[in-house]
């Protein structure tokens, strides 16, 4: 049709994308002159309605496919890569249980698990063990979440005080003596020239020079 190609449109294309309103319509050449004058893209219109349609029956597929993965792997009991959870296709394959090996809490997916599972399975995620495995893996998983708690409580637990040096700081602190003399001195006191001379330490005689050279006394006595 003429007027459709002057519109950049493909008549086909706008019948199929219109028709369940075209066949409806009173007056169709009217109605279908009015499609064709429109901005609708009635190309992108079917080819998306297409591709929906195609993802629709690969999901319809698949979800068959699951089901009937589903009813074959009954019976049969699934641990992770890790080897840490366990699945157990239950409640005649309606539900899948997921334990934790090492705490044995057991939860359930009820609804729209059916297509990953079967998926994680083909992938190897998950594989089949028997009852001997299954045990051994129960018991590594027991102990390693064991030694992760102990590792836990280690890293909590404060350091114990060293007792060796808090028996020094006690006996410091209840027999004080004398800071240790390091560098001794002989002195006469300034006001009583027959006092008996006095040891001091270093810090006490390097102290007492700055004072006799701020007050610029002469050094009579030796230091």
């Amino acid at each position: 049709m003429r007027e459709a190609r002057e519109q950049g449109k493909r008549l086909s294309e706008v019948v199929e994308a219109t028709w369940p309103n075209l066949a409806k319509a009173a007056r169709p050449i009217n109605y279908l002159r009015k499609l064709l004058a429109s901005p609708v893209d009635f190309g992108y219109a079917l080819r998306t309605k297409a591709a929906e349609k195609v993802r629709a029956e690969v999901v319809a597929a698949e979800e068959r496919s699951a089901e009937a993965f589903v009813r074959a792997a009954m019976g049969k009991v699934f641990v992770d890569a890790a080897g840490l959870r366990q699945c157990v296709v239950d409640d005649g394959g309606r539900t899948l249980a997921i334990t934790d090996l090492a705490e044995g809490v057991v939860r359930r997916s009820v609804a729209n698990w059916q297509v990953a599972f079967m998926q994680s399975v083909k992938q190897g995620t998950l594989r089949v063990v028997g009852a001997h495995e299954l045990a051994q893996l129960r018991g590594a998983a027991i102990a390693q979440r064991e030694r992760a708690a102990k590792c836990q409580t280690e890293s909590v637990v404060p350091h114990a005080p060293n007792r060796f040096a808090s028996r020094e700081l006690f006996q410091s602190a209840s027999d004080p003596s004398p800071p240790p003399v390091t560098r001794a001195q002989q002195v006469h006191p300034l006001l009583q020239k027959n006092d008996a001379a006095r040891s001091l330490t270093s810090a006490a005689a390097d102290a007492l020079a700055a004072l006799r050279a701020m007050r610029k006394l002469p050094a009579r006595c030796p230091v």
